[in-house]
Order: C-alpha cells, then structure tokens, then sequence
C-alpha cells in the first residue's frame, strides 16, 4: 500500500483549499483544480524523477485571427477559429465562411497564434474547401504563414481559385 509522506499539510485560511508544503508550495482547489503558485511549474508524466523533458508546464487553450496574405484578399470567418498549445505542440483550426478575391496566386493564409519553429515547416495540415478543393498545408518558419498545396504528388499550389464559398482549416505544428 503507498503511504504519503509530507512536512506540512493545511487548509488555506478563510477556504476549503488544501496546501501542500510551504507557501509557494501547490494549492489543490476545492473545485477539483491544482493550481500552481508559480509560473511555469507542471507535473512530472511517466517518470519517477524530475526529467526536464517529462514536464508538462504549459497548456493553453485560446482563439486566433487569421489573415489574409495572398491568394485571396480578404475572407470572413465564423467562431470556430480555435487554437490547443500543449507545451510547444499547436494545433489551430479555423471555418472561412466567404472569400473575397480570389486569385491564381498560391493561398497563403497568416496570423498563427503562436511564431512556428524552423523544423514546423515539415509539418502539414488540410483545407477541405466548399468547392470541393481539397489540400496541404505547411508552415514557414521566417513568415508564420500557412502555405497550401493540391493534395498530389507532387507540389502544385492550392490558389485561391480552388477554393468555394467557404472552408475549414486545421494544422498542427511546433512554435518556436
């Protein structure tokens, strides 16, 4: 049976909060939650000692406003433009309910919530378009953008004329 072992255990005064530790030790919430009293502090995930790369320190849920670059000159968007970052991994997703302008040019659609990291331009998402356009999306790392491509073998820009009257987007990467 596993027993636990502490120096200090107390309810925080004027709450049903339990402290663990000293002062800047955690706080576990009365509604279930920890919280953390300093930043940048996390759980430890599949490990019995304190390895760096096992620290789970930074979760954030949020939305984002993407932009128009090129491709296209302007679009609207619903409320579904989201973002999950789990520690450096980002995964965004946005619904375009209109375009303006469409172009021959490649679609380039900007705004990344987070700046992607050099290797992220290796990593792909989709667009699934209203006009049946359907294609990959990658990062570049110097602009942030998002660049799309037709789903083939080989490298065609996905351009604004592929698109219909909307689309959703999803793609995943590493911020810097």
């Amino acid at each position: 049976m596993s027993k636990l072992e502490t120096n200090t255990i107390d309810t925080v005064s004027g709450s049903t909060d339990l402290q663990l530790g000293s002062t800047n030790a955690t706080i576990i919430k009365a509604n279930d939650k920890i919280l953390f009293n300093n930043s940048g502090d996390g759980i430890y995930l599949g490990v019995t000692s304190a390895t760096a790369s096992n620290l789970l320190d930074d979760y954030e849920e949020g939305t984002w406003t993407p932009t128009a670059v090129a491709g296209i000159t302007g679009f609207s968007v619903s409320t579904q433009n989201t973002y999950t970052k789990v520690g450096r991994l980002v995964t965004v997703y946005c619904e375009i309910t209109s375009f303006t302008g469409k172009s021959a040019t490649a679609l380039q659609i900007g705004g990344l919530p987070f700046t992607p990291d050099d290797n992220s331009r290796y990593l792909h998402g989709a667009i699934d378009s209203s006009g049946g356009g359907l294609g990959v999306s990658r990062t570049d790392s110097t602009s942030g953008n998002m660049t799309f491509y037709l789903g083939t073998t080989s490298r065609t820009n996905f351009t604004g004329n592929n698109l219909g009257s909307g689309a959703r987007i999803s793609l995943t990467y590493f911020a810097a």
